[in-house]
């Protein structure tokens, strides 16, 4: 698992995928916004979800790839997201972006609609479907990233890793792994020096 925010990231070494690693390490008070895939180990915390774009664009894109007829969906998602990142990078006041909000809501509503005319639309068209309340809240929070990209790029180094090793044999192992890889990738995020830091440390 892996927690990344804008100065710190943790990684947590699980046997589990459900949802109460999540509770573990934000607890049932969380007030944030968390980033995710459309996983339901997040489903507790549904007033505070940003679904990723990344995972919604790539997933349409092999659509159109595989499909007849997905181009102009994969065009209009890409739109949609175009609007996103220029309303992100010169934002208007919030009432402003609270229309726009509703706007977006509605036109993926009718997305929706007319993907689900679709037989192999269907399964993608009940995904986003599912995420509607959450493709949009970067554009009231705009400290929330519309992917989650920071924290899977976190997590390469360690997949690279468990690669090579293969695993851990004791759960001291995870333990002791899970912390410094936390450590060092927090200090990356801070540009403080590696081995001054981890020596300031010992």
């Amino acid at each position: 698992w892996t927690f990344t925010t804008e100065h710190e990231t943790l990684f947590v070494i699980r046997q589990s995928r459900a949802g109460k690693v999540v509770e573990e390490i934000l607890g049932t008070a969380y007030k944030g916004v968390i980033t995710c895939d459309g996983w339901t180990a997040y489903a507790k915390y549904p007033a505070h979800i940003q679904r990723c774009w990344a995972h919604l664009l790539r997933e349409v894109k092999k659509l159109n790839e595989k499909h007849d007829g997905v181009e102009g969906f994969h065009k209009s998602f890409k739109k949609m997201f175009m609007q996103i990142e220029q309303v992100r990078s010169k934002p208007p006041p919030l009432e402003v972006r609270q229309a726009l909000f509703m706007q977006l809501k509605e036109e993926m509503r009718e997305l929706v609609k007319q993907m689900n005319v679709y037989t192999q639309l269907r399964k993608f068209a009940g995904k986003v479907k599912n995420g509607l309340e959450y493709w949009f809240t970067c554009v009231i929070h705009l400290f929330v990233e519309p992917t989650n990209n920071i924290a899977e790029r976190a997590l390469r180094e360690l997949v690279v890793q468990r690669k090579i090793i293969g695993g851990l044999r004791r759960e001291k192992g995870a333990r002791i792994m899970e912390t410094v890889c936390s450590m060092i990738a927090t200090w990356k995020q801070q540009q403080l020096p590696l081995f001054a830091t981890l020596k300031s440390y010992l």
